[in-house]
């Protein structure tokens, strides 16, 4: 159906490992695979919310690439994005809340297309998990964005830094960590159920 190619997407969004200045898991990767996984999910299921979700990933994809243009450019990185300048800030806070906002409605649209397919099979125990998942992510994303407004705004740093040593810096990532893996494992559950759930109805539908 393509939801389950939205989980490997939505793994390269979550999960950051940085060789250097690259990012090994862009962001941009996970979109690409949730863009054609969504058109696939079209193909076989004729819902409005995932037209919408499939438009809106094609603008995060737009997005990220203007995010890696200006990160990798050596004349506008540190220029346009300079959180020591007013100029900077002001552009680094609008991205933040842009993108920030863009991926929560991107997200209740594909939570929304799942709860009304679940509803349309009677499925309510699926529909009532949409409704969850979509409330834990948009809880996470809000938190992102708190933080990274106040390192951008108070500390003008364009990302939070924090300086802690042993045991206490340790216990930091652990929580960040196990936050980061609970939503994700919470969102490839959401998404490996309407799998199974559409893909059987769609058997059953076929026969």
């Amino acid at each position: 159906m393509g939801f389950g190619t939205m989980i490997v997407g939505f793994f390269f969004i979550f999960f950051d490992f940085n060789f250097g200045k690259i990012n090994i898991l862009p962001d941009l990767i996970g979109y690409i695979f949730i863009y054609f996984a969504a058109a696939k999910v079209i193909s076989g299921m004729g819902n409005k919310y995932f037209v919408v979700f499939k438009k809106t990933s094609l603008l995060l994809i737009f997005l990220n690439a203007l995010d890696m243009f200006i990160k990798y450019s050596s004349f506008l990185d540190g220029v346009i994005n300079n959180p020591e300048t007013i100029q900077g800030r002001v552009f680094v806070v609008l991205f933040t809340i842009t993108y920030l906002s863009m991926m929560v409605y991107m997200f209740f649209h594909l939570t929304k297309g799942i709860e009304m397919a679940a509803e349309e099979l009677d499925n309510k125990s699926l529909a009532e998990k949409a409704r969850k998942v979509f409330r834990l992510f948009s809880i996470y994303i809000m938190s992102i964005a708190a933080v990274n407004l106040i390192a951008i705004i108070v500390f003008k740093q364009p990302f939070p830094t924090i300086s802690l040593d042993g045991l206490s810096a340790f216990l930091l990532i652990l929580v960040v960590m196990a936050v980061l893996i609970y939503v994700f494992v919470r969102v490839s559950s959401l998404l490996n159920r309407a799998e199974i759930t559409f893909s059987e109805a769609k058997k059953t539908i076929d026969y």
